[in-house]
């Protein structure tokens, strides 16, 4: 258990390291990158979630619009 504990302050020792004259410019760029990589995952399925929504999963799928159902 203190190993673990050992750990975690080694760590945010390492996070809080990397805020004043001391820090790590890479670490940023990695950071940022995760984060964009994240939200561009995200973006990519709003917009295939939204695809399916209105178009389905299937070619035959039927819609109801202000017209009703098309055939």
């Amino acid at each position: 258990m203190s190993a673990v504990f050992a750990m975690l302050v080694g760590m945010l020792s390492n996070f809080a390291g990397q805020i004043g004259p001391n820090y790590d410019p890479l670490f940023y760029d990695v950071m940022i990158y995760i984060f964009a990589t994240m939200m561009f995952a995200v973006f990519l399925l709003g917009v295939i979630a939204f695809w399916l929504r209105v178009h389905g999963l299937g070619g035959d799928t039927r819609y109801q619009g202000k017209m009703g159902l098309r055939t």
